[in-house]
C-alpha cells in the first residue's frame, strides 16, 4: 500500500507540472527577442562606406582609414569612424514592414549609404518623414523598410565635417612644439606626463595647459581644402609631425589641407598667449617649497618670522596667492624688495608698490606680474 501511495503522489506531482507547462507556455509562447540587423554584419571585414549623396567615401586599407572627396583624400582616425558606426549599432528597436508603394513614395531615391565588406554589401536608404507623423522618417535596409525617430537622422547621416576634429590640436598629444611665443628665443617643448603638461626646456614658471585649454576644447567647423595665402601664415605648433599655422583668423594644417575659423574668444586668447602661458600661481615663481618658509620681508622693511603668531596664516596666503600679468613698455625704477626665505634659501623680488595694494615685479621681456598685497598688510595694520 505504501508503494502504491508513493506512486500515486508522484503521478499527481507530474500532472501538476504538465498542467502548469501547458497553461503558461503553450497558451503564451515566449516573445521573440529583437536583434539589431546592423550588429550581425562582419564589421572586422569592412572595406568602405560610400555616402554618395554627400559626395565622399571612407576606405580602410592596411588598417588605415581615409576619407575621399572629389578633390582630395584625408586621413581620419579609427575612433571617428567607430563613433559613426556606433550610432547604427545602438539604434532603438525597429520593425521591418513590406513596401506597398514605390521607392519614390518613401523618399528612397536620393540619400543612400553603402557598406562594403569583403564578401557582401549592404545598402541603407534614408527617406522622407512620414506624412502622418513628421517625428518619424522612413528607412530601407537592403530593400526592407522600417521607421525611426526623425531626431536620429543626424546620427546616421553625417556631413563630411563631422569626420574631422573640431580643434586643430588634440588634447592627447604627447609632445607639442610651440613656436608662437616671445618668452624665449627657442620654441617651447611641451610634453604630457601623467595627464599633466610640462615645459621641459624653460626655467620660467609656465602652465601650458592653462594657455591651451580653450584651444583643446574649441568647437570650430572644419573647412576642407580652403583657399589660403600661406605667405601670411606663421608657425603656431607642431605635434606628431603635423604643423598648425596661424593665418589671420584661422588655424591651418598644411599637412591635411584643413582650416578651422577662430571665434572671437580664441582670437583674444591668441593676442594674450604669452600671458596665458605663464603660471598665475605665485608659488611657481619661488625657488623653494613654501612649506619650508620661515621668514618674510616686506617692501616697507617689516620682517615677519616663524615665531610670529600670524605667520601660519601669512604662509597660507602666500602659498595660495595668484598673480596677474600685464604688458608694459616702461615701468620705472624697481627700487623696492620683497624677500621670502627658508633655512637654506631666499628669493628676492625687485619691484614697487602700486596704490599701496599691489606689488609689481618683472617676469620676462615686457611682461610684469602684480601680487595683491592687501590681505598681507591687513594682518599687521
Amino acid at each position: 500500500m505504501k508503494k502504491l501511495k508513493t506512486l500515486f503522489d508522484l503521478l499527481l506531482i507530474g500532472a501538476l507540472f504538465l498542467s502548469i507547462y501547458f497553461f503558461h507556455f503553450k497558451k503564451s509562447p515566449p516573445k521573440e527577442i529583437w536583434s539589431n540587423t546592423f550588429q550581425s554584419y562582419p564589421w572586422k571585414e569592412l572595406q568602405s562606406v560610400q555616402i554618395s549623396h554627400r559626395n565622399f567615401s571612407i576606405h580602410i586599407v592596411d588598417q588605415k582609414v581615409s576619407l575621399k572627396t572629389k578633390k582630395d583624400q584625408y586621413d581620419i582616425t579609427w575612433e571617428t569612424l567607430q563613433s559613426y558606426l556606433d550610432n547604427l549599432l545602438i539604434l532603438p528597436e525597429y520593425t521591418f514592414f513590406e513596401q506597398k508603394e514605390s521607392d519614390l513614395s518613401y523618399g528612397f531615391q536620393d540619400q543612400q549609404v553603402e557598406f562594403h565588406f569583403k564578401n557582401e554589401k549592404h545598402t541603407l536608404n534614408l527617406g522622407k518623414n512620414l506624412s502622418a507623423d513628421s517625428s518619424k522618417f522612413y528607412l530601407s535596409l537592403d530593400r526592407k523598410a522600417f521607421t525611426l525617430a526623425s531626431v536620429l537622422r543626424q546620427n546616421i547621416d553625417w556631413p563630411v565635417e563631422y569626420f574631422f576634429p573640431k580643434s586643430p590640436i588634440p588634447s592627447k598629444s604627447k609632445k607639442i612644439t610651440l613656436y608662437y611665443q616671445n618668452l624665449q628665443k627657442e620654441a617651447l617643448i611641451i610634453v604630457q606626463k601623467n595627464n599633466q603638461y610640462q615645459v621641459i626646456n624653460s626655467s620660467l614658471a609656465l602652465n601650458p595647459y592653462q594657455a591651451f585649454q580653450a584651444i583643446f576644447t574649441m568647437k570650430s567647423q572644419v573647412h576642407l581644402d580652403p583657399i589660403i595665402d600661406e605667405s601670411s601664415c606663421i608657425a603656431f605648433v607642431e605635434y606628431d609631425s603635423k604643423k598648425i599655422e596661424l593665418c589671420d583668423k584661422i588655424f591651418y594644417s598644411p599637412n591635411d589641407k584643413l582650416a578651422w575659423p577662430l571665434s572671437s574668444k580664441i582670437q583674444t586668447l591668441i593676442q594674450q598667449f604669452d600671458l596665458k602661458l605663464l603660471s598665475n600661481q605665485f608659488s611657481d615663481f619661488v625657488n623653494f617649497d613654501l612649506d619650508s618658509l620661515n621668514s618674510v620681508k616686506f617692501p616697507n622693511n617689516l620682517v615677519i618670522n616663524l615665531h610670529d603668531k600670524n605667520f601660519g596664516y601669512l604662509q597660507k596666503l602666500i602659498q595660495n596667492n595668484q598673480v596677474h600679468f600685464v604688458k608694459r613698455s616702461s615701468i620705472g625704477l624697481l627700487n623696492q624688495t620683497f624677500i621670502l626665505s627658508n633655512p637654506h634659501k631666499s628669493q628676492s623680488f625687485q619691484g614697487y608698490f602700486i596704490d599701496d595694494q599691489s606689488f609689481i615685479f618683472h617676469v620676462q621681456n615686457d611682461i610684469y606680474a602684480l601680487i595683491p598685497f592687501k590681505k598681507f598688510q591687513a594682518i599687521y595694520q
